[in-house]
């Protein structure tokens, strides 16, 4: 083959080892919205261009602090703020949120902390100094290379910014509704096809059982012991449980293990029927060596359950045979029909992730 040849095989070669990560690199730093769906707000990490579901306030003020990237306030005070409506008290009635005013020490008293007759808001907005008189530096370079990065101010008081990669511009997190706010506000609407290219991630945070397990679940959830009062479940004993919940009302992980007297196969765990819902599926899985199922019920109404809303969710039930007399049975409620599919996610992300510990 011809020198000219062996270059073009291998320069398409190389193209095509490298097309997912060059994608993926044209997502780094964007929020995206699913308009198929409900809206749903991803961020794309430019740190690994993995998309990190957002969820509700709580859940995406907890990623942006997480995936944070340290910034001193000189190189900070370099790069434009960039303004969103968003609520909160703002007591000069100047457009500029007391938190924000805080942040960049502006006075919350005064519309005009420089008295220069020059509102704060439109000398921000234009770049000028608030505090004082000229305009303010603006570093190219710096700006280029952290778009679409959060960035934490470590020498104040890690105060949360975001810069984003469409208009170059920083926009503060503040408290988690208006950093939720801003996020929904910056986004860009993505197709369900286009999103499903980007790999998904979470924020994991360890969580070891003594002789049993470890997980990594995200770390926005709380964890829970001792589920229940019950010393049976289902006729099985409970060495241990564990509830994890998440920080918005979306549903639990019930965790448990359960030991038995007698030799127990998967299909000991087969669930038959659940009231109000239809079988989707069930799944066999090897975890390592170790055997697992999958059932799936979705909800086809919505009802009152314990005095809880569900809106058409769903019950996932995975169980991992340990052997024949032991078991990991995991139970995910999800509420609502909007959260089925990222959570469902999560708990299959949380599955691949456990690790049995002898």
């Amino acid at each position: 083959m011809p020198n000219s040849r062996k270059l073009q095989v291998l320069i398409i070669a190389l193209i095509i080892a490298f097309l997912p990560s060059l994608v993926n690199a044209a997502h780094s730093g964007k929020i995206y919205l699913q308009v198929e769906q409900n809206g749903e707000a991803w961020y794309v990490s430019p740190a690994d261009n993995n998309r990190y579901y957002l969820g509700r306030p709580d859940d995406a003020f907890d990623i942006m602090r997480n995936l944070g990237l340290g910034i001193t306030n000189a190189n900070i005070a370099e790069i434009p703020i960039g303004l969103v409506d968003s609520p909160g008290n703002d007591d000069d009635n100047d457009g500029l949120l007391n938190d924000l005013e805080i942040a960049i020490g502006t006075d919350v008293a005064n519309p005009d902390t420089d008295e220069d007759d020059f509102s704060d808001k439109s000398e921000i907005l234009n770049w000028f100094n608030p505090n004082g008189p000229g305009e303010l530096t603006v570093n190219t370079g710096l700006i280029n290379s952290l778009k679409g990065k959060i960035l934490l101010q470590v020498e104040k008081n890690g105060e949360a910014w975001y810069l984003n990669p469409a208009d170059s511009k920083r926009y503060f997190l503040g408290r988690p509704q208006n950093a939720f706010d801003i996020m929904r506000t910056l986004g860009v609407g993505i197709s369900d096809s286009n999103l499903a290219v980007i790999p998904s991630n979470y924020v994991k945070s360890d969580f070891k059982v003594a002789s049993h397990y470890e997980l990594e679940a995200p770390s926005s959830w709380s964890i829970a012991q001792s589920v229940t009062d019950d010393e049976k479940y289902e006729g099985k004993t409970i060495i241990h449980d564990v509830k994890i919940q998440p920080s918005t009302a979306s549903g639990y992980l019930e965790i448990f293990v359960l030991e038995d007297n007698k030799d127990l196969t998967l299909n000991s765990f087969e669930v038959s029927s659940v009231k109000n819902a239809k079988k989707d599926s069930t799944t066999d899985f090897l975890l390592g060596i170790k055997p697992g199922k999958k059932q799936r019920f979705t909800y086809s109404t919505s009802f009152t359950s314990k005095d809880i809303q569900i809106s058409k969710g769903a019950d996932l039930y995975v169980d991992i045979m340990i052997s024949t007399k032991k078991f990991i049975h995991l139970h995910m409620m999800i509420y609502n029909e909007s959260d089925i599919e990222i959570y469902e996610k999560y708990l299959d992300t949380i599955v691949k992730d456990l690790k049995i510990v002898y």
